[in-house]
């Protein structure tokens, strides 16, 4: 519509046919800025074509516009990177901080969080012919490993027992650290 207009119009009016396209083409390359590929797109395909034609006008008012468009859209080009790379960390950070709310930070195990939205959703999920069994471990005399070769060794006994019990348990259960020396592993259908 905008090259027909150019083309055939002799007026002025003219050059509101690419100002409309071009403002309507920054809208959306904003609106798509989420997705990189598309805003960039959007521009390439119809902000590039209009700047170039005012560009290689001839006529000094329509370069100078094509000049300030082709300049506008490097600006929105790096705000939509920007954009994308923000919401890019942003969706990141998120899971990361899902992750570290279900997971105990010392065994790399479910928390005690997690391993009670797992069991209800095992419940919740079962048939009666099937329902989820849930053992609890206790480490006994680990008191006296802490107090004799002090906190540091202790964490490393925990965590040698929680890589242990997900190499005898496997992926079909869910394993857990209630806290201190408390694991609990549950097993379901689901």
């Amino acid at each position: 519509w905008c090259v027909y207009i150019w083309f055939t119009d002799t007026t002025d009016f003219r050059l509101y046919a690419p100002i409309f396209i071009i403002m309507g083409s920054f809208a959306t390359t904003y609106c798509l800025s989420s997705s990189r590929g598309y805003g960039m797109l959007n521009q390439l395909i119809t902000i590039a074509p209009i700047a170039g034609l005012l560009v290689f006008s001839g006529e000094v008012l329509p370069m100078a516009m094509g000049i300030s468009i082709f300049l506008g859209a490097l600006f929105l080009g790096r705000l939509v990177v920007q954009q994308h790379d923000h919401l890019v960390e942003m969706l990141a950070l998120q899971q990361q901080m899902h992750d570290l709310a279900r997971v105990d930070s010392l065994t790399g195990l479910l928390n005690r969080r997690a391993l009670f939205e797992k069991l209800e959703a095992a419940i919740a999920d079962a048939i009666p012919e099937r329902r989820p069994a849930v053992a609890i471990l206790d480490l006994d005399k680990f008191k006296p490993v802490n107090d004799h070769y002090g906190h540091a060794m202790g964490d490393k006994l925990l965590q040698e027992v929680a890589r242990r019990l997900n190499i005898i348990c496997g992926s079909m259960v869910d394993i857990a650290r209630l806290g201190g020396d408390e694991f609990a592993i549950v097993a379901s259908d689901s």
